[in-house]
């Protein structure tokens, strides 16, 4: 079986490459297929890759694949161009990324979304006013390739979904829970890492860094008996920022070795920062914003148990209340045993093939 993965982000990337690497174990071929500006990390991940975009796509072995002269977004006329000459029989696409399911419909080939972020295009669908401006949309895309609106333009014909059921909409169609395995990149434990810590190691992760909450944070753990691991963009501190002593500060981390040694987590809402900590069963304070629905993220986990929505007024309390409470630890780990008991990306191969036995036709109706 060919399979052809896509997006064009690289968190959305990361939540993908375990699944990529599942299917080519058991056998199948797979191409991951994104735009030139991401073709760096897709290199990374050990999958063949295919360039889409402006310049048109090629695929070779990672080994192989040119540097990219230009960036460029995947769009789904691209995409469909190279699905039509490479021939897969399924399409698996991260959720945010629509291109997928339009070169499925364009193509006739079977495909199924993943919930590689919490599900803000389900959510979306769920409103009558938002269902409807998301049809008019998707309608008016499909019809450039002669192919009308249907429901898995949205929904995909299934989902996977590795997010914890407190993040689970009520949405119908095919759901195939999966344990997400973790994967951020090349992972380096450095020597300092497997030292056991004097005092209890927070990581401070700030993807999307404001100078009010970065200041903010570094202030509260400055105030605590605790080792800090902060991973931020030095460069977008204010100048004159004082880094406390008890704090760490670096470039990049992969939290798939820093993780796993942290009592604590603190972030700014990011998606595969949520899922990593409930992975790993790590209590979580998130500093959310409402841009996509990252607050309401952030409450659903508080109301899990397995961690607090940020107050930037009362972080050292907070902060204390995710080493001390034993309600939030007990939350955190129980969110890590609902995780760990799920199939497992190879496991889920066979459920793949089936779904791929059952495509659409070009122009998105089901074949008898």
């Amino acid at each position: 079986m060919r399979v052809l993965v896509t997006t064009e982000t690289w968190t959305r990337l990361a939540g993908l490459v375990p699944l990529g690497w599942a299917l080519r174990t058991a056998g199948h071929e797979v191409c991951v297929a994104v735009p030139p500006a991401l073709l760096p990390a897709a290199r990374g991940t050990g999958l063949p890759v295919a360039v889409v975009g402006q310049g048109g796509a090629e695929v070779a072995e990672v080994a192989e694949v040119a540097e990219a002269a230009e960036a460029a977004e995947v769009d789904a006329a691209a995409l469909a161009d190279f699905a039509a000459r490479w021939k897969p029989g399924l399409v698996i696409w991260d959720a945010d990324h629509f291109a997928g399911p339009l070169a499925a419909h364009a193509v006739g080939t079977a495909h199924v979304r993943v919930l590689t972020a919490p599900d803000r295009w389900g959510r979306i669908w769920t409103s009558p006013p938002g269902r409807e401006d998301l049809a008019r949309q998707l309608s008016a895309e499909a019809a450039r390739f002669g192919a009308s609106f249907s429901e898995d333009l949205v929904l995909g014909q299934a989902t996977i979904d590795p997010l914890p059921s407190c993040l689970r909409l009520p949405l119908e169609g095919e759901v195939q829970v999966i344990r997400q395995v973790p994967y951020d990149g090349v992972a380096v434990a450095p020597g300092w890492l497997q030292r056991k810590p004097k005092h209890p190691r927070v990581c401070v992760t700030l993807t999307r860094p404001q100078a009010s909450s970065t200041a903010a944070v570094l202030a509260a753990v400055a105030e605590l008996d605790v080792d800090v691991v902060a991973v931020l963009d030095a460069a977008a501190l204010p100048l004159g920022t004082r880094i406390p002593a008890n704090v760490r500060l670096l470039e990049r981390m992969s939290l798939t070795v820093l993780l796993p040694g942290c009592a604590a987590l603190v972030h700014d809402g990011g998606s595969g920062t949520i899922l990593a900590a409930m992975i790993y069963g790590v209590p979580q304070l998130g500093l959310a914003t409402a841009v996509w629905g990252d607050s309401d993220v952030m409450a659903e986990i508080e109301r899990s148990g397995a961690g607090l929505s940020g107050d930037a007024g009362a972080l050292p309390e907070q902060i204390t209340r995710l080493l001390e409470e034993p309600s939030i630890r007990d939350g955190a780990a129980g969110a890590r045993e609902e995780l760990s008991r799920r199939p497992s990306p190879h496991d889920i191969v066979s459920w793949l093939a089936k779904l791929a036995a059952d495509p659409i036709s070009p122009g998105g109706s089901r074949r008898p």
